[in-house]
């Protein structure tokens, strides 16, 4: 996916600023102030770069507009050198360093001035400039500059503070956010995650370095499900054996303080079949051999049957860390008959597959010894092949992995 960030008003509070600087233009320039045209001159080019409202200018007072545009650069340096970052436009940016999204930052503004701003934040920093056409609309130009990024990502989010441009965006299809700091309680991350969830947006969210302490997570009591959705799951269910074992579910997910926090509830696995709850599970993946992975088939399971994936993988009874580390321990006994140290084990991070209504931890698992290890693989139960396949076999068989396999390919092996 591609985040278009707008600058001002979204990643920093200028709304007061554009209106000051916009009305002493106005007044040290032409020695004119009347209040009420100044704030209807304001409205119309509210959200232009610089260059267009400094021509707007020179054609309403009938001057030459470089006057403008040298006054109005000049006070937006001091604003911009004097602006501060708030404690949530800097967790959102913690938030967005760390999912598989190429952000792009979409403003009228100076470049330069944005860069040196977030140069230190913003991970692999793009830029799009806004240019507008005679009637002030998005021009030519910046429509080809964000449909060649379309082409390459099936969604594309734009989070702006301008209504006018969220729904020219809107018409281009791009799933668009009206958000200006300040005005609205709920968080710019909260806000994002929701839309999210919304629009069914699968994404993967990388634990920073590894750290555990990036994570809350807790586990709540079982929730209680009505008679309907109990018939429609009796209706579905296909596997009996898997009906009595219980396992995590998702409750919440949210961010704040760079922390993000998972809560969950336990219920039957068969809860599953009603395809409206997101289940937890693990997914680890181990590399041997250099450019070697063990991967196995699907078998006796009730989704994504037949498929490749990428061992250990099982649901998860208990969300909390131990939890997590003690059931990659025990699939890994279960599925390869190998044991393994914690100490080889590392989470690093999760993948939210909204199709499958699943979120999958993944854990990088470092085995030594292999060669003596692979002798004791057997084919398990779940599984029909245990098997150690190469880089190329994967990316040729891309699409004969799972969803949460696939992910792992593209962010992870670099297969594809």
């Amino acid at each position: 996916m591609i985040v278009l960030i707008d600058f001002d008003g979204v990643i920093i509070d200028t709304k007061k600023n554009s209106f000051d600087v916009f009305s002493n233009c106005i007044k040290n320039t032409q020695n004119y102030n009347n209040p009420k045209v100044i704030r209807s001159l304001y409205n119309k080019v509210n959200g232009l770069d610089l260059i267009s409202i400094s021509k707007f200018l020179g054609k309403y007072f009938k001057k030459n507009y470089s006057q403008f545009y040298k006054f109005l650069k000049y006070e937006w340096k001091k604003v911009y050198k004097k602006a501060k970052l708030n404690d949530e436009i800097n967790d959102f940016i913690f938030f967005l360093n760390n999912i598989d999204a190429k952000v792009i930052i979409f403003s009228s503004s100076d470049f330069s001035i944005i860069k040196e701003k977030l140069k230190d934040k913003l991970n692999n920093l793009e830029f799009i400039k806004k240019k507008f056409d005679k009637r002030s609309n998005l021009n030519k130009e910046t429509h080809l500059k964000i449909k060649k990024f379309q082409k390459e990502n099936e969604y594309c989010i734009s989070i702006d503070d301008n209504k006018k441009i969220n729904n020219q965006l809107s018409k281009l299809g791009l799933i668009t956010v009206e958000y200006e700091i300040g005005k609205i309680k709920k968080t710019l991350v909260d806000i994002f995650i929701s839309l999210l969830f919304k629009n069914k947006i699968d994404f993967f969210y990388k634990l920073p370095n590894n750290k555990v302490s990036n994570l809350s997570l807790k586990n709540f009591k079982q929730e209680k499900i009505n008679q309907l959705t109990l018939q429609s799951i009796n209706s579905k269910t296909k596997f009996q054996n898997f009906d009595n074992i219980k396992m995590a579910f998702l409750e919440s997910l949210s961010f704040k303080n760079k922390k993000l926090q998972i809560n969950s509830f336990k219920n039957y696995y068969k809860l599953r079949y009603s395809r409206k709850f997101i289940s937890l599970a693990i997914q680890g993946f181990i590399q041997v051999e250099q450019n070697k992975f063990i991967i196995g088939k699907r078998k006796l399971v009730s989704f994504e049957k037949n498929l490749y994936e990428f061992l250990p993988a099982g649901g998860l009874i208990n969300l909390s860390l131990n939890g997590l580390f003690k059931q990659v321990r025990i699939e890994t006994l279960e599925e390869l008959d190998i044991k393994i140290e914690k100490k080889n084990v590392k989470l690093n991070g999760f993948f939210i597959d909204f199709e499958e209504k699943i979120i999958d931890f993944i854990f990088k698992i470092k085995l030594n010894n292999f060669k003596k290890l692979k002798k004791k693989m057997t084919n398990s139960d779940e599984h029909y092949d245990i098997l150690v396949k190469d880089k190329k076999f994967i990316n040729k068989n891309y699409h004969k992995f799972t969803n949460v396999s696939k992910k792992m390919i593209r962010v992870f092996i670099n297969a594809r």
